[in-house]
């Protein structure tokens, strides 16, 4: 199979990624710190809640604490009203995007433009 001349190759791409979230950045940093968390937080989101219902199954099973039973339904009860919370403040965040027009469309022709690009031409 050959290999194609004008494709990019993983690290160039990655360069061109990280060249364009520093131009990103440097116009929108609030829109690139905030993205970040909510990837942060979706991914560990499933984690977080698998770890503590094993907690909660763990107690059932041995000594059933009431206490501890208490603190980890507590616990468990205060991580999803984060999570559906969260989701809820992230769109009004998002709001100050829609209201600042011309920064959204800066925004997203930067982030369209410079950060898909590279990888779209990879991946031919």
């Amino acid at each position: 199979m050959k290999k194609d001349k004008k494709l990019k190759s993983w690290g160039e791409a990655a360069g061109l990624n990280w060249r364009a979230l520093g131009i990103f950045y440097k116009y929108c940093p609030q829109r690139v710190v905030s993205g970040f968390v909510c990837i942060f937080w979706n991914a560990i989101t499933p984690y977080v809640g698998i770890y503590l219902s094993a907690l909660l199954i763990d107690e059932l099973a041995g000594p059933r604490d009431p206490e501890r039973l208490r603190f980890l339904v507590l616990v468990i009860a205060v991580m999803l009203a984060i999570t559906y919370i969260a989701p809820a403040l992230s769109n009004k965040a998002s709001g100050y995007w829609a209201i600042n027009a011309d920064s959204h469309e800066l925004a997203n022709r930067l982030f369209g433009f410079f950060a898909f690009s590279a990888i779209i031409r990879s991946w031919r």
